[in-house]
């Protein structure tokens, strides 16, 4: 009968979802354990009382814990997912993929997982198909450079068939397709790859030069601010703090004009330029620069330090 109201109770939370219904029905079953504890242990009753309100904390805990870490399975999971099974509604919450299965015309009609070539642009077209197991990634000679992407291998049978006759079924697939297709040059936009590596350098290379731009540019006016002596000091300091309070969203015009100006739009140095300066560097390194003990930038001095 428990067993009955917990399976009851997981299939109407999760819309029967299965590992999300095994989830809920192991929840369930550890709270109706404890009850158990509770109703027919006398002896245990006075002391799992007092455990009551650290139990229900740790309840709270525990579903906070897993509301945050649903995002992070959600992600590494699409990650082995194709298009159709990362949109699909109701969620599939495994790593799956959808798999073209049709009638082999060379084997009396027996069931061939296969893969399009190309896509029907009419009712009724037929397109080129090639079995799933003759397409895979491989190096491709093209015009004189060499380039990773899939194609079917060399004596692969390749036939014409209508996408019509297609029957899909999802099966569970835990492979690295997604990853090599973002990390190699794109193929046809009908695969949907994009050149990853290209995004990944100009990321890499533009944030160490706004980075070591902004520490070099920081360092130099957290000094100023923390051990010069210069007339309206604290005043210049205050006005530099201030802009802090200035949303980003405002400086978004401002900034595309004067990088237009400079004709500096669609380059890299416009991912950099506007990034050389922080506030927020610059008051943290004077913040630290003031916790230097005077005594030790005295000896400095004294030792000959510029």
């Amino acid at each position: 009968m428990s067993a009955l109201v917990l399976a009851q109770a997981a299939a109407t939370t999760t819309g029967g979802n299965l590992p999300l219904q095994i989830a809920v029905a192991l929840f369930l079953l550890l709270n109706l354990a404890a009850l158990g504890a509770v109703l027919f242990a006398d002896r245990s009753k006075s002391a799992f009382l007092k455990l009551i309100p650290k139990i229900l904390i740790y309840e709270v805990l525990l579903a906070a814990t897993v509301i945050m870490a649903v995002p992070f399975y959600w992600m590494i999971v699409t990650s082995f997912k194709d298009k159709q099974t990362a949109t699909a509604i109701p969620p599939v919450w495994t790593p799956s993929r959808v798999r073209n299965i049709a009638p082999d015309p060379e084997n009396n009609g027996s069931p061939l997982a296969v893969v399009a070539l190309e896509i029907a642009r009419a009712k009724g077209q037929e397109v080129n198909v090639v079995p799933e197991f003759q397409y895979q990634f491989q190096s491709l000679d093209q015009g004189g450079y060499t380039v990773v992407k899939e194609a079917p291998i060399e004596g692969a049978r390749v036939f014409k068939m209508d996408p019509s006759l297609f029957q899909t079924e999802t099966v569970l697939a835990i492979d690295s397709k997604n990853f090599r297709r973002a990390w190699h040059r794109p193929e046809e936009a009908s695969r949907g790859q994009v050149n990853f590596m290209t995004y990944f350098i100009v990321s890499i290379a533009t944030s160490l030069m706004a980075t070591m731009g902004t520490l070099f540019t920081s360092a130099l006016a957290a000094f100023a601010f923390a051990r010069l002596t210069f007339w309206g000091k604290d005043a210049f300091f205050y006005i530099v703090l201030a802009t802090m309070m200035v949303p980003g969203q405002v400086l978004l015009i401002p900034n595309f004009l004067i990088l237009s100006n400079l004709g500096l739009l669609d380059t890299y140095a416009a991912l950099v330029v506007p990034w050389l300066a922080s506030v927020f560097t610059i008051f943290l390194m004077r913040q630290f620069f003031m916790t230097i003990p005077e005594d030790l930038w005295d000896a400095a001095r004294i030792d000959g330090a510029s």
